[in-house]
């Protein structure tokens, strides 16, 4: 039999080592997202500006097309209003959903954009996953992020509990960027050469579309978060505008697609205009507006602005 001394000093020294490395974890957790947060460039700094500081007159939603084909300097010249490109690379529409819904519970933006890719209706694990960039938001923001977040993981409130699990993913990020900064114009990062024609090296083996699924089951819970981000913007206040991207290669089905169709019809339900430049004949084919496939250089990104701003203006949604 045990002598209830040496079990008193395990049940001590077991408690010593749970208490030891609860502080550990807390001091390592404070440190890193103390760095976390004080990034000045990559995809987690421009998080935070969105988050926590923009007051933007515009703001703009989407993947790497909006990163790529959006110019704030563009909009606010011809507007005279601010504005900031929050578009986040790889992103579809649950990150923009819950991006949006962090923002507008400090800052209501006049005008939204939201560009829209064809298949984001479309079931992706990857996308789940990809939302867990909101993990180090967790703390300050747990009422509006856990019903979103618990979606990919029912336990995800125990496990960020812990600050170190919050964010454990982001060290190397931190020191990437601190090292080498990304650079990027109020979130608009351009790419500059231009294609030389339909023998280009980078088509091969690349599909027409930067958002080919793999599944065509439609996912409730992104169709849910895309009526949602429509429903959010207007009661916020903002005036929402949804934009389809040019194509440098358009296909008739393209405009078939079941998601894309859904996506259009959800908008136009809610009286929100969709300004579609997918089968723009200024962009189809102009091999020299676009760095890859699937995204424009900055020559055409700054001639795709245009046109939209004046088929905004034209169309009453931009005074």
């Amino acid at each position: 039999m045990v002598p209830a001394g040496d079990i008193k000093k395990f049940i001590i020294n077991c408690a010593k080592f749970i208490l030891l490395v609860l502080v550990v974890e807390y001091a390592a957790g404070s440190l890193t997202g103390y760095l976390f947060f004080r990034q000045k460039t990559g995809k987690y700094a421009r998080m935070t500006h969105v988050i926590q500081k923009d007051t933007s007159d515009i703001v703009i939603f989407g993947s790497s097309h909006a990163v790529r084909h959006f110019i704030p300097k563009v909009f606010e010249e011809e507007t005279g209003k601010t504005c900031y490109n929050a578009g986040a690379r790889g992103q579809r529409i649950m990150f923009h959903y819950t991006l949006q819904k962090l923002l507008l519970e400090r800052h209501t933006p006049e005008y939204i954009i939201l560009n829209i890719d064809e298949n984001w209706m479309y079931e992706s694990e990857k996308e789940y996953g990809r939302i867990g960039d909101f993990n180090p938001y967790y703390g300050k923001n747990k009422e509006a992020l856990h019903p979103i977040l618990s979606l990919d993981d029912p336990l995800i409130s125990y496990k960020l509990a812990l600050k170190s699990y919050r964010f454990n993913s982001t060290l190397v990020h931190i020191g990437k960027y601190a090292l080498q900064p990304q650079k990027d114009f109020q979130g608009f990062m351009p790419l500059k050469e231009g294609m030389s024609g339909p023998d280009d090296p980078k088509l091969k083996g690349i599909p027409n579309s930067a958002f080919v699924s793999s599944s065509e089951v439609i996912d409730t819970n992104f169709v849910n978060a895309y009526e949602n981000f429509i429903i959010n913007a207007l009661a916020a206040g903002s005036k929402l505008t949804i934009v389809v991207s040019p194509e440098l290669i358009f296909e008739e089905d393209f405009a078939e697609d079941k998601s894309f169709k859904m996506m259009k019809s959800i908008a136009a339900h809610h009286g929100v205009q969709v300004f579609d430049f997918s089968d723009d004949d200024d962009f189809n084919g102009a091999y020299h507006l676009y760095a890859d496939p699937n995204h424009m250089n900055r020559d055409g990104a700054a001639l795709f602005n245009g046109k939209l701003i004046d088929a905004l203006k034209e169309s009453g949604v931009l005074e």
